[in-house]
């Protein structure tokens, strides 16, 4: 599996579709991200606990938050993958004694 690194989260985040869905009456801004795997990871933010907003902050905002649920997520993968292949080198051990 690749290094989890700053610039394969980046084109993860690059390869998601996103969908941006603001509701102006409430200052409430949701983007919803869909990841070529399958997964969907969404944030949504409420302008009004934000004091002198701008739309993009919020964006960025949303952003970081899918950004660090992809980390998470990919982290796991990666301890998953980790194992398995530990299993397998002791698998392997097993066979050779």
């Amino acid at each position: 599996m690749t290094e989890l690194t700053e610039e394969y989260i980046d084109s993860l985040m690059n390869k998601a579709e996103k969908r941006i869905n603001i509701i102006p009456d409430c200052m409430v801004m949701t983007i919803t991200a869909k990841f070529p795997c399958g997964w969907v990871i969404s944030s949504t933010m409420n302008a009004r606990s934000i004091q002198n907003f701008t739309e993009e902050e919020i964006r960025q905002q949303c952003l970081s938050n899918i950004r660090t649920e992809v980390w998470k997520l990919e982290s796991y993968r990666k301890t998953v993958d980790n194992y398995k292949e530990t299993l397998r080198q002791q698998e392997a051990n097993e066979d050779e004694i």
